[in-house]
């Protein structure tokens, strides 16, 4: 399950962050865009987080996972549409001259930390 490895990546990352701003606190959430066509399964990411972060300053905060839909553009007509799944022609004319333009995205987009620093 390569969940496992992004969500290590991930709780690094967010470390990272904390670290070079300056910033302590309980994190309550952690916000990831996840694209349609990254090949993420969402419950398997929300899983290997809450696993992984368990006795980390992560435990108990919670992934917010934000599905960013996929989308194709054809150069044969020139229109574009969505994408649930990796597309090998244009589903309004057929032609195989696609390119596929959004849904690969996997990015921390926001962490969110309690008011007060805990007191321990």
């Amino acid at each position: 399950m390569h969940e496992a490895t992004i969500a290590e990546a991930l709780i690094q990352q967010v470390r990272a962050v904390l670290d070079r701003e300056g910033l302590a606190g309980r994190v309550r959430s952690v916000e990831v865009a996840v694209g349609a066509l990254s090949g993420v399964l969402p419950d398997a990411l929300d899983f290997a987080f809450v696993t992984l972060s368990a006795g980390t300053f992560l435990e108990g905060a919670e992934l917010v996972l934000r599905s960013v839909p996929g989308d194709c553009l054809c150069r044969a007509c020139g229109q574009k549409s969505p994408a649930e799944d990796l597309l090998f022609q244009c589903p309004l004319c057929g032609s195989p001259e696609i390119t596929l333009q959004g849904g690969h995205e996997l990015r921390l987009e926001a962490i969110e930390l309690d008011d007060q620093a805990s007191d321990g």
